[in-house]
């Protein structure tokens, strides 16, 4: 009994303490820096770190616009990674918004968010159930 309670306890620790949580970034880099390192753990699958990059050049650098329309696109495109379709067309859809407000903008970003929104609304269509048949009279 002690065993087993042992053993309970010991596999409990096991994932508690596997339990992911975002990793905060505190080092301050430049803009090239975040980006880098934020392309470094996404090509290395760890999509987390890459959003907390992105985040943390966010925070550090708020007004530059263009820089922060490539961290929106490449924010949403980790949560589609993700397959967290929702939250990822949500924050496509946003930049999209920008576009249709703002002509002097880098047209790459709107680009590439335009082509990951269709494959969404693809993936989500293909997932939907299919329509039930209508009644036979």
């Amino acid at each position: 009994m002690k065993k087993t309670i042992f053993t309970v306890l010991l596999a409990t620790l096991a994932l508690v303490s596997c339990r992911t949580t975002p990793p905060v970034i505190t080092e301050k880099l430049t803009v090239a820096g975040y980006f880098q390192k934020a392309q470094d753990a996404s090509e290395e699958g760890d999509y987390l770190l890459a959003l907390a990059y992105y985040d943390a050049f966010r925070a550090e650098f708020p007004n530059d616009r263009d820089h922060n329309l490539w961290a929106t696109y490449e924010t949403a495109f980790l949560q589609y990674k993700l397959e967290k379709y929702d939250t990822a067309l949500e924050m496509i859809n946003g930049l999209l918004d920008r576009y249709a407000k703002e002509t002097d903008l880098p047209q790459a970003p709107k680009v590439l968010a335009e082509k990951v929104k269709a494959k969404i609304i693809e993936s989500q269509a293909k997932r939907a159930p299919a329509p039930a048949p209508a009644p036979k009279q």
